[in-house]
């Protein structure tokens, strides 16, 4: 899909995707969301929001548009708008378990502990190997003092022997304090 975005927009684009002299193009919506990911990637947050607006003012059901937008959101400290967004990514694409996981990120980092956990279990229904999900169930466990549930989640991250980072360590400590 080709497509004109404004005229602010078509310029940084442009710059980005780095034409030949004399060259002008429109940009495909596929090519605008690549550089909005990366734009967000680089923590260039603000631009990354007006890419993805331009993309939804064009294609308003893109998933992918939707998603990230949504993960970009809850970045910039609006949780009820990312909620929204990647909820709507999952309606037109419900088989994404990284996408589940995202929501329940979201959810969890609101308060929302029990629709966290159904997005996790949703995640882990669709991808069993997603480790992500066993850690942030584990933590759930861990906030609501279920040792039983922390344990089992945090024990069965560990178990993809994830690389180091602050996840790692986490699960580690809060296994040595539930003790045996």
């Amino acid at each position: 899909m080709t497509t004109m975005f404004g005229d602010h927009m078509q310029d940084l684009l442009q710059q980005k995707t780095d034409p030949e002299p004399g060259e002008t193009r429109e940009l495909t919506v596929e090519e605008a969301l690549q550089i909005a990911i990366q734009l967000q990637q680089d923590a260039r947050l603000e631009e990354a929001r007006v890419v993805y607006n331009e993309i939804l003012a064009v294609d308003p059901s893109n998933p992918r548009a939707l998603h990230f937008s949504g993960v970009l959101a809850h970045q910039l400290g609006h949780s009820t708008d990312a909620v929204e967004l990647i909820q709507k990514s999952l309606s037109v694409m419900p088989d994404v378990a990284d996408w589940h996981s995202n929501l329940g990120i979201v959810l969890q980092e609101s308060g929302h502990l029990d629709e966290a956990i159904e997005a996790y279990q949703r995640a882990i229904a669709l991808d069993p190997d997603l480790a992500e999900a066993y850690f942030y169930l584990g933590m759930i466990g861990v906030r609501r003092g279920n040792d039983r549930q922390a344990r089992l989640y945090l024990q069965k991250f560990l178990s993809f022997n994830p690389p180091p980072g602050q996840e790692v360590t986490d699960a580690r400590t809060s296994l040595k304090l539930l003790g045996p």
